[in-house]
């Protein structure tokens, strides 16, 4: 039972958060000062700067009680919710919980988290801050998808660390905010996606699709079919650098790529047949390939659709 002391100094920074979230979330975070702040509140400016110090910090403050929607002192995969959802008795209901609290953090966050991206722009501690949140949300997706495997809930011919790197993308305040700027979706949709989203990446693929997956594709050498004339030629862009692609798309020194399997794909109207050769690169969603006597990037545009390209 806290002290009445105590009950005050919450009392008085719960004011001031609720205080500071209301004008960054109506000014920016440059506009917003400390002194803005403190009158909002009702509390003097002293106040304020003793108990946060910068507004750098005071932001962050403001960031973290909104993630997980009050001022005790509990980190996200210490609240019940977040319990819950990791010892559900079933794959799909803790992908369900997951995808509900993704929904439920941006609910609660999302406008904070665009004024965080700019203000990370001017400010090297909120872009520190926004880093560091990076690997904390990352790092729940691996205690998540860990605590699955362990479980016995997650196949064992999925890619274990494949899945936390692309479920952490896809649950990274980047997206959502890049969600809300390219489409109409609102938070139901969002929650919906996710859901679908980590359902499928969390099953073992079956049929014609690829073996290696978008950001684990290896190291391969594309040879031209015939072209498609109603899709044009294929597009070249000069000279490629020389590197090699390791595992999830990261380069490295090396690595023996002749047991891979050879997917289909299709660019820029030819047919490739991907095939493996000791140096090529994979960036930016561009293979860039070299063949003997001819160097070439050859550029296509990914689409959802596993395995193909237009």
């Amino acid at each position: 039972m806290p002290s009445l002391r105590e009950a005050q100094i919450a009392q008085t920074e719960e004011r001031i958060i609720a205080a500071a979230a209301e004008l960054f979330l109506e000014n920016g975070y440059v506009p917003t000062t400390l002194e803005a702040v403190a009158k909002r509140a009702q509390v003097g400016a002293r106040t304020v700067y003793v108990r946060f110090g910068t507004k750098a910090a005071l932001f962050k403050r403001v960031v973290d009680v909104a993630i997980v929607g009050d001022t005790q002192p509990t980190g996200v995969l210490d609240r019940d919710w977040a319990q819950a959802g990791m010892t559900a008795p079933t794959a799909a209901e803790r992908i369900a919980a997951s995808a509900a609290i993704g929904r439920q953090i941006m609910q609660r966050t999302g406008a904070l988290f665009a004024v965080a991206q700019q203000a990370a722009a001017v400010e090297p501690l909120i872009a520190a801050f926004w880093q560091q949140g990076r690997e904390q949300s990352r790092h729940a997706q691996e205690v998540f998808w860990t605590r699955m495997a362990d479980d016995g809930l997650l196949d064992s011919q999925v890619d274990l660390a494949w899945l936390i790197d692309t479920a952490s993308l896809l649950a990274a305040a980047e997206t959502y905010l890049l969600i809300t700027r390219m489409t109409n979706w609102d938070l139901n949709a969002y929650q919906n996606w996710l859901a679908a989203t980590l359902t499928r990446l969390s099953r073992p693929i079956t049929g014609n699709a690829p073996a290696d997956l978008p950001g684990k594709l290896s190291c391969q050498r594309a040879t031209a079919s015939k072209p498609n004339p109603r899709r044009g030629h294929m597009r070249h862009s000069g000279q490629m650098d020389r590197a090699q692609a390791g595992p999830h798309g990261i380069l490295s020194r090396g690595e023996d790529q002749s047991s891979r399997p050879q997917p289909q794909w299709k660019a820029a109207g030819m047919a490739l047949q991907l095939q493996p050769v000791p140096e090529c690169r994979l960036r930016a969603g561009v293979i860039a390939a070299e063949q003997p006597g001819v160097r070439a990037n050859l550029s296509a545009r990914v689409t959802p659709s596993a395995g193909e390209y237009e």
